[in-house]
This record gives structure tokens, C-alpha cells and sequence, in this order.
């Protein structure tokens, strides 16, 4: 019995000394809708009345489907 015990105690001992193998998390996300700001002037004048239809939105050269164009102004500090 004597031969049996130390092996015995090697083998619950390295199973608590060891850290587990690491496992790789795995993330996925999906994204709904993006904002993309964009800013047309002819002779740095902004044009107005501008649509979807006025743009091409390419996503690593797949065209993109614009649902909405909205004009809006936003405040500037430089």
C-alpha cells in the first residue's frame, strides 16, 4: 500500500495545482442601424434638399441601402 499512496496523492495534487486549459471566448454582435455623417457643399455652401436617392453608401465595395437622409445642424467649436 505504500507504493499506491504516493502515486495516488501526485495525481490529486497536480489536479489542483494545474490551471485549467484557456478557452477562447467567443463575441458576436450585430448592428441594426448606422449613422454616417456626412457633409455636401458646392463652393462651401451646404446643399440642400438633398435624398437617399443623391447618395451610394459602399461597405467594402457591397452597396449599402439608405433608408433615411436628415438635415440637421449641430453645433461646432473648433
Amino acid at each position: 500500500m505504500s507504493v499506491r499512496l504516493p502515486a495516488a496523492l501526485s495525481v490529486v495534487c497536480a489536479a489542483f495545482v494545474l490551471p485549467p486549459p484557456l478557452q477562447q471566448p467567443t463575441f458576436r454582435a450585430s448592428v441594426e442601424v448606422v449613422r454616417v455623417d456626412v457633409l455636401a457643399t458646392s463652393r462651401g455652401v451646404p446643399i440642400e434638399g438633398l435624398t437617399a436617392a443623391d447618395f451610394e453608401l459602399l461597405d467594402n465595395g457591397v452597396p449599402q441601402v439608405i433608408d433615411a437622409v436628415f438635415a440637421e445642424s449641430e453645433a461646432l467649436d473648433v
